[in-house]
C-alpha cells in the first residue's frame, strides 16, 4: 500500500505539492484498506488537518493547483477543506468552490468522517 501511494504521489505532496517527507492520510475509512482510499501529504498538511478545530490557513491556496485532478481521495479532501473554509467565510474558497463540480459520490464520501 504504502510502495503504490509513493508512486502515484510522485514524492510530492497530494495536497500541496510540497516534496517534505511525506505520510499516509486515510480520507476514507473502510475495513479493507486500498490505495484509493488514502493521500500521500506532508506533515504541514497532516498538522493543519489534524487541528480542532479547523482553522482556515492561507497555506490551502495551494489547493488551486490541485482542482483539476481526477483522483477521487483527492477530490474528496478539496470538498471537504474548501467546504470547511466557506463556513468560515473565506472568499478565495468560495470562489474556488463556485468553479468545481463534485458528482453526488464524491459529496457522500465527504460527508463521512468529516473534518
Amino acid at each position: 500500500l504504502q510502495s503504490s501511494l509513493a508512486k502515484r504521489a510522485q514524492s510530492s505532496c497530494e495536497l500541496c505539492l510540497a516534496t517534505s517527507p511525506l505520510s499516509k492520510y486515510a480520507v476514507i475509512k473502510r475495513d479493507n484498506p486500498h490505495v484509493d482510499q488514502f493521500l500521500c501529504i506532508c506533515a504541514t498538511c497532516q498538522d493543519l488537518l489534524d487541528t480542532k478545530p479547523f482553522v482556515a490557513n492561507n497555506h490551502w491556496k495551494c489547493l488551486q493547483k490541485q482542482i483539476q485532478e481526477p483522483l477521487i481521495p483527492l477530490q474528496i479532501m478539496l470538498c471537504r477543506i474548501l467546504t470547511k473554509l466557506e463556513t468560515q467565510q473565506v472568499e478565495w474558497a468560495e470562489d474556488l468552490l463556485d468553479q468545481l463540480f463534485f458528482g453526488i459520490d464524491i459529496l457522500d464520501l465527504a460527508d463521512e468522517n468529516y473534518l
